[in-house]
């Protein structure tokens, strides 16, 4: 590694970049849950499709959460695998 270099974060980095996405993910969907149940047992007369919505966007974002995890440990393993990285 040259000294200009800065060295890789490593697995354990993208492991836990990859969990607290997940946790947001899952307040998210908590979230959206919540604001279902609310909706409905209070017979708010606005669309029920709010908490849908709340939900779809923690799944979407656990969905790009796991691709930039999948990206990222692509990129450090070719990093390995050609000697950039000891």
């Amino acid at each position: 590694m040259l000294a200009t270099q800065s060295r890789s974060k490593g697995v354990k980095y993208n492991v836990q970049l990859l969990l607290n996405g997940w946790v947001f993910a899952a307040l998210l969907w908590a979230l959206g849950s919540l604001i279902e149940f609310l909706l409905e047992e209070l017979e708010v007369s606005i669309p029920h499709s709010y908490g849908l919505w709340v939900k779809a966007s923690g799944w979407g974002l656990g969905g790009i959460f796991f691709l930039l995890f999948v990206v990222r440990i692509a990129i450090y393993g070719y990093n390995r695998k050609s000697g950039k990285y000891l």
